[in-house]
């Protein structure tokens, strides 16, 4: 019987909480509270989101009742859809941060945060190096050429087994960074250098020993886009084996496009390979290289047409911080179709596909943070960060 009555009260509860609703909302029926009804309290999956000028960015509200209302508070840079929750930022960098303020059907709500800066970008960002167990710091050469917000870098190797020392050094009146690395011990390194926007570039090191008995072309495989004019040069490591090397590309260099320089000796066991590649080169060129002994090694240049993109490749948002199983929506832009999207580093799984611009990817913390990374058809990469709220 007590059971019954218990059962009883909580039926009357939830039918004076759905009269006091339906009687705030005019015409508002009860079956239509109940239809709008959505799991859990009301929030935004989002705590701040870093973009680019002129960068897009879904934000998605849940919980609470539906339907939804977004806005931006304070006369704030940008415009974002009422209903939908798609913000689209200034075309120029903003000074203070965006707020932007969601809304249940009954007015519970949330905020968030939009700052609207230039990405952090790096000129360079794949090199080989050769093991030198002596080394010290010394500067990357090409320099990485580091732009952004320098004042605040901070750089770390996302690979705990190689245990190379790494810095960066900072020229504020050149207005450029560079990284300070140490190849001590062989493998293939990953520097994640942070700004204070939470906005990140990657550079990958691959370190290699040159007293090696195997023989080694690095990298294996690359992908450039073809020239509209003149030429465009590409560049392989050939370290192992038993020297003079010699090499033989197909289809066949004479009359295809492409000329082979090398392997020319560097020092410290490294030789290196040179191709110049001009428009009408082919599609894939296979690269050979043989040792005294018979020994060889191959790598792959895919050589991929421009689309008619003209700016560099971005990911929007570039960082994002939310809540422990959200899910972010990245989208790709610029560079040269199709795109490939890859999580690097911690973390789990893998985003999914959406169309042929947009991955979604969810999140299952720790780690803290996670890195997705785009990569387009000529090889080029930028990354984006999602950190815990």
């Amino acid at each position: 019987m007590a059971v019954r009555v218990s059962s009883v009260l909580k039926l009357s509860a939830v039918a004076v909480l759905v009269v006091l609703m339906a009687s705030a909302c005019g015409e508002l029926s009860a079956y239509d509270v109940l239809e709008s009804e959505e799991l859990g309290p009301f929030r935004l999956q989002e705590h701040s989101v870093v973009l680019a000028p002129g960068g897009e960015y879904q934000f998605t509200a849940t919980g609470g009742y539906r339907s939804y209302d977004f806005s931006i508070l304070g006369g704030g840079a940008g415009e974002i859809h009422p209903s939908t929750g798609r913000y689209t930022a200034p075309d120029e960098n903003s000074d203070e941060p965006v707020q932007i303020r969601a809304e249940d059907r009954f007015g519970a709500s949330d905020h968030a945060f939009v700052l609207i800066r230039d990405r952090l970008t790096a000129e360079n960002t794949r090199y080989t190096l050769v093991v030198d167990m002596e080394a010290d710091l010394e500067p990357l050469d090409p320099p990485v050429e580091i732009e952004g917000a320098l004042e605040t870098l901070e750089v770390t190797s996302l690979v705990d087994t190689i245990d190379n020392e790494v810095d960066i050094d900072i020229d504020i009146d050149q207005g450029l960074a560079n990284l300070l690395y140490s190849p001590q011990n062989a493998g293939s390194d990953i520097i994640e250098i942070i700004d204070e926007n939470n906005d990140a570039v990657l550079v990958r090191i691959d370190v290699i020993a040159p007293d090696s008995e195997e023989l080694q072309i690095t990298p294996s495989e690359k992908t450039v886009l073809r020239p509209a004019d003149n030429t465009k040069t590409v560049e392989f490591s050939v370290t192992g084996g038993s020297p003079d090397y010699q090499v033989q590309g197909y289809p066949d260099p004479e009359d295809n496009g492409y000329t082979i320089t090398g392997p020319t000796d560097v020092g410290n066991g490294v030789h290196t390979l040179t191709l110049e590649i001009d428009p009408t080169a082919p599609e894939t060129i296979t690269l050979t290289i043989t040792d005294d002994d018979g020994a060889e090694a191959q790598a792959t240049v895919h050589v991929v047409n421009d689309n008619g993109e003209t700016e560099d490749l971005a990911i929007s948002p570039s960082s994002v911080t939310v809540s422990d199983g959200s899910t972010v929506v990245f989208a790709a832009s610029g560079g040269v179709k199709p795109y490939t999207f890859t999580r690097v580093g911690g973390g789990s799984g893998q985003p999914v596909k959406i169309d042929d611009y947009r991955a979604r990817y969810t999140v299952s913390f720790p780690p803290n943070s996670v890195r997705i990374e785009v990569t387009d058809a000529a090889g080029n990469d930028v990354t984006a960060r999602i950190q815990k709220e």
